[in-house]
């Protein structure tokens, strides 16, 4: 009898890993995702540079900086971007962090691991379905009026266009980065893209042709291009769009080729030398824009033409 119970319940597992498996070949959302895409591979990236402590200056140093990760797995890649902030940010400025995913147990899963001890109270992860822009919109508009924030200074969109993109079509991917972008702080927010590249589209056919699933809904209607290029030309206006992003830097490649785009509401942001690194100060040390050092690693800056 306990031999059945275990055979039972043997099924019962590969049966549930693989109505997973098959939701993540559909969304994106794998299960235990970064033990084979480590979060160092993105934070090799980000750490170069004296990034949030730069945002927070040009933003015009708000007493909370407030960070939006869409598409935030288990929350590994959140939390360490978020440590980074809380770091480079001067320890009189709060800190909070919002993680949201489309699957329940990712969620559950950063909850139990990130929500804890001293960071209770400032991280939080809930299950979104970020393409509901009445359940979105209602549900992240409620976080900042708890908070009495008007948007966030920092949205990230790790790996998660290409998903959009091949449920949604063109229009849902314009939908989505519209409604990422309507979350910033108005004027002065900063938006965080890793677009997938076309080949990635092209392997996420044949995963489902490999699992006898049907192949992602509008991959037909999409243009094989340059998704760096595509995603760039849109948010900085050049394809008809009202989204209001100004300028762009690519802060590098990840270990897996995969570009970092950093966007902004605000003008001209490489001409005020904001990514260059420097010190991190003190709640107590002055500012001093002629000490920043000379160089700057960014590998593009685009500023979009009136």
């Amino acid at each position: 009898q306990n031999t059945s119970l275990l055979v039972i319940n043997r099924c019962n597992w590969k049966m549930s890993t693989s109505i997973l498996d098959i939701s993540a070949h559909k969304h994106g959302n794998y299960h235990k995702y970064y033990t084979f895409h480590p979060t160092t591979s993105r934070m090799d990236v980000i750490g170069k540079y004296s990034l949030f402590y730069n945002l927070w200056n040009m933003q015009g140093q708000p007493k909370i900086f407030a960070i939006l990760d869409v598409g935030c797995n288990e929350g590994d890649l959140s939390i360490e971007i978020f440590q980074l902030a809380r770091l480079q940010i001067p320890q009189n400025v709060q800190c909070i962090l919002l993680g949201v995913d489309l699957d329940p147990s990712l969620i559950e899963l950063a909850n139990q691991r990130h929500k804890v001890g001293d960071l209770a109270d400032i991280v939080d992860f809930r299950t979104m379905d970020f393409m509901n822009e009445g359940e979105s919109s209602r549900d992240i508009n409620g976080y900042m009026r708890a908070y009495g924030i008007t948007g966030f200074s920092f949205v990230s969109l790790f790996s998660i266009t290409m998903w959009i993109h091949l449920n949604f079509g063109d229009t849902g991917l314009h939908t989505f980065l519209s409604n990422s972008v309507k979350f910033l702080l108005p004027n002065v927010g900063s938006l965080l893209v890793e677009p997938q590249p076309w080949k990635c589209y092209k392997n996420a056919v044949k995963r489902c042709r490999k699992l006898g699933m049907e192949k992602p809904l509008h991959f037909d209607d999409i243009k094989p291009q340059d998704m760096d290029v595509y995603i760039t030309q849109y948010l900085l206006g050049q394809i008809p769009s009202s989204l209001g992003m100004k300028s762009c830097q690519n802060l590098g490649q990840e270990k897996w080729g995969r570009s970092i785009l950093l966007f902004h509401l605000l003008p001209n942001v490489c001409d005020m030398e904001v990514m260059r690194p420097q010190k991190i100060l003190e709640e107590d040390d002055t500012i001093d824009d002629e000490n920043a050092t000379d160089g700057d690693d960014t590998t593009m800056c685009k500023k979009r033409r009136n």
